[in-house]
């Protein structure tokens, strides 16, 4: 089975904005351990965003 993780920037900057959480260090760190967890269960794990999210 194939996951898809989305990540939509809305045009922010991943690298300053912090999408909610308290720096933006944060966010990426939720991507990691939420990827990891996939990753225990499933072989294919995708994360698909747009060129804002590539950093």
């Amino acid at each position: 089975m194939k996951i898809i993780q989305s990540f939509w920037t809305g045009n922010k900057n991943s690298l300053t904005d912090s999408y909610g959480w308290l720096l933006p260090i944060f966010n990426y760190l939720s991507w990691i351990i939420s990827c990891n967890q996939l990753r225990r269960y499933y072989d294919d794990v995708t994360l698909v965003t747009d060129s804002q999210g590539k950093p």
